[in-house]
């Protein structure tokens, strides 16, 4: 009877055994098919939201320039797309007042900005995904003053020199008589992606500020450069600009002078609303900030930088509403094992920017 006993416990053994590989095996297949499958997911997820965002206008359509929607205000933003018009644009051509929509950093204080949390649940993302959205020019423009120059040098976002790209500054200042007054430098870059601009001939020139616009066989990037500056966003029609506290806002608005434009190659004086600053611009109290707000004349919608002086306590200085400015929009920091990337090229405002859009679950 001994060994039939011994059979038995030996067959129990074989097939707990068994069992335990089985068990062994198949489980880290089917966890990683399953891994697999939800990566499959989130990629087609990815492209699915990037399209929405890059091809379609949202609703209203024409959000980006209605005033109305704000930072404290966004319940008639009923959908969310930052594409130009109401049909799809396979060119990821870009609407440039929605592109600012996203801008807020440490040095643009924007009250129209459309929190990244909010954006997330109007595309009904809040509860499963989290994103990054950046906007980045394709080519990155450093700059600096030396002497009666400004040295400009042109790469990727790799830090890689790009030579022959056709660079011209805008030097832009009040005169020794007080008087408005800019000036173009034009030239090219060498082999290190070095541009070497002259203005020898400018006077009062330690009160400027600049711009800088790049070419490169139509791909375009826009900059602005100077100690003087103060940095502001343009909504449609609008400068909105944040003056440092203490500012004398109803002096300086009457300080302010023509606006100047840029809109592709071209660079040319406009003007106020109501012919001038003082009869144009009007306060915005909103989050216990002020803003001034400045309307502009026949303003091109595709104008990639407004800029106008002004004098603030007795120093002059350079209004600068450059678009799109590079930025991150984004719900939190990257996270999650199970994330995806996509990189697209877009068009703002002629300008040539390279998006990178991530997308990660927030259940992991």
């Amino acid at each position: 009877m001994v060994q039939p006993i011994y059979e038995y416990v030996f067959s129990g053994l074989v097939v707990v055994l068994m069992v335990s590989t089985s068990i062994s095996t198949i489980f880290p297949i089917t966890l990683a098919h399953l891994s697999q499958t939800s990566s499959l997911q989130l990629q087609g997820n990815a492209r699915n939201i990037l399209d929405k965002l890059l091809l379609t206008p949202g609703d209203p359509y024409d959000w980006g320039t209605d005033l109305s929607i704000n930072s404290s205000q966004s319940d008639g933003l009923r959908d969310f797309g930052l594409a130009g018009s109401l049909t799809f644009n396979t060119l990821y051509r870009l609407d440039p007042s929605k592109v600012e929509r996203l801008i807020n950093t440490s040095t643009i204080d924007n009250p129209y900005y459309i929190p990244p949390k909010r954006a997330a649940e109007i595309m009904g993302l809040e509860k499963e995904f989290g994103f990054s959205l950046s906007f980045e020019p394709v080519l990155q423009i450093s700059s600096h003053i030396l002497n009666k120059t400004i040295v400009t040098r042109v790469t990727t976002p790799e830090t890689i020199p790009v030579a022959n790209v056709n660079v011209t500054a805008v030097l832009i200042r009040l005169n020794s008589a007080n008087e408005e007054e800019f000036e173009i430098a034009t030239s090219s870059t060498d082999w290190n992606g070095t541009a070497v601009l002259d203005f020898s001939g400018a006077d009062n020139f330690d009160s400027v500020a600049y711009i800088i616009l790049s070419d490169y066989y139509n791909i375009q990037t826009r900059t602005v450069g100077g100690s003087n500056l103060i940095e502001a966003v343009l909504i449609g029609n609008n400068i909105v600009v944040k003056y440092p506290i203490g500012t004398d806002l109803e002096e300086t608005i009457s300080n302010s002078r023509s606006p100047l434009y840029t809109v592709g190659k071209r660079t040319y004086i406009g003007e106020f609303e109501s012919s001038s600053a003082s009869i144009s611009a009007y306060q915005l109290d909103t989050g216990g900030k002020t803003f001034v707000i400045y309307p502009l004349s026949n303003a091109d919608p595709d104008i990639s930088l407004a800029t106008f002086i002004t004098d603030i306590e007795g120093e002059t200085k350079l209004i600068a509403a450059f678009r799109p400015f590079p930025t991150t929009y984004e719900t939190g920091p990257i996270a999650g094992s199970t994330r995806h990337t996509l990189i697209r090229l877009v068009e703002v405002a002629g300008v040539s920017m390279r998006v990178k859009f991530h997308i990660w679950r927030l259940s992991e």
